[in-house]
């Protein structure tokens, strides 16, 4: 088995405790406080993404990278951190399984954007298993 298949379970084990952790983690009040002031935490992820840039022409810009490098690292901070307060919101309110198996279905997104972006191929076989899972998740999530 290759390699990256190890690294891959591996995230996937601490992504599935770090998920049960925010759920503990999160309360009611929290999240109440959050959903009513939405409009003011995207401006804090902003905020956050141009620090890290900072940070980077202050400190990393002697780290040879290639050109694009800068904003694709910023496009993705800010895309992350505003995918983990929207996961932050399901997962206070909802159930903690269902949401998990619906944010799991970023890989069929990511296959699809893989194939029209960078020009990837899947083969009969993985598209099969990105449909079977998709359909999977559908199943658990609507009753």
């Amino acid at each position: 088995m290759a390699e990256w298949y190890y690294y891959a379970l591996l995230t996937m084990v601490f992504f599935s405790i770090s998920n049960i952790a925010l759920k503990s983690l999160l309360s009611e009040d929290l999240m109440g406080i959050i959903g009513k002031n939405l409009n003011s935490v995207i401006p804090a992820i902003i905020m956050v993404a141009v620090s890290i840039i900072a940070a980077y022409f202050l400190f990393l810009s002697k780290i040879p990278l290639p050109q694009n490098t800068l904003p694709i690292a910023g496009a993705f901070i800010v895309l992350a951190m505003t995918g983990f307060v929207f996961l932050m919101i399901a997962v206070s309110s909802g159930k903690i399984a269902l949401v998990t198996a619906i944010v799991s279905t970023s890989s069929v997104m990511v296959a699809i954007l893989s194939v029209a972006i960078l020009k990837d191929s899947l083969s009969p076989r993985e598209m099969a298993g990105i449909v079977l899972a998709f359909f999977g998740v559908l199943v658990l999530a609507f009753k």
